[in-house]
């Protein structure tokens, strides 16, 4: 785009945007990817605000600052759950592009797409096991920042199979 803005050809179609199945990939995951971040740095609030509640003694203004522990776990677990449907979506519609734009699997199974499902399968797999035994508040951190860390990956790349 920055090239043909300097080329004398003004003929130059842009063809991003009159595929739907493109936008949408590309919206459900910037969604799920600003939906984890948020859960993630509540998921720390929580984790902090924790630590400093077990100490003997505490700072009164770090601990004033921070939200409370159920509100910040409310926010983790609701934006968690948003990021679980974007994600979703995402891994939709990206296949579905895919699938009409290339017609083979080969080229959809790359990094991005595995390091994704792991995230996902991770957000399912938390939510089924905090309904079926219930999770502690360091547990949820670990396994929120856990999946941060992959879709951090997954965006921003990483080569992890040959």
């Amino acid at each position: 785009f920055l090239i043909s803005l300097s080329a004398d050809d003004q003929e130059i179609e842009y063809s991003l945007f009159d595929n739907t199945s493109l936008l949408i990939h590309i919206f459900s995951s910037l969604f799920s990817y600003s939906m984890l971040t948020i859960s993630a740095i509540s998921s720390v609030c929580v984790f902090l605000k924790s630590k400093i509640l077990k100490q003997v003694r505490f700072n009164n203004i770090l601990l004033n600052l921070l939200p409370s522990i159920y509100e910040s776990e409310n926010i983790s677990i609701n934006f968690l759950f948003f990021t679980m449907l974007f994600l979703t979506l995402s891994l939709f519609s990206g296949f579905y592009y895919h699938f009409f734009e290339y017609s083979n699997f080969d080229y959809f199974f790359n990094n991005k797409v595995i390091l994704s499902i792991t995230s996902l399968a991770l957000i399912i797999f938390f939510f089924i096991y905090k309904k079926i035994r219930g999770i502690s508040n360091t547990a949820t951190f670990k396994l929120i920042l856990l999946s941060y860390v992959f879709i951090n990956l997954a965006y921003f790349g990483i080569k992890i199979t040959s």
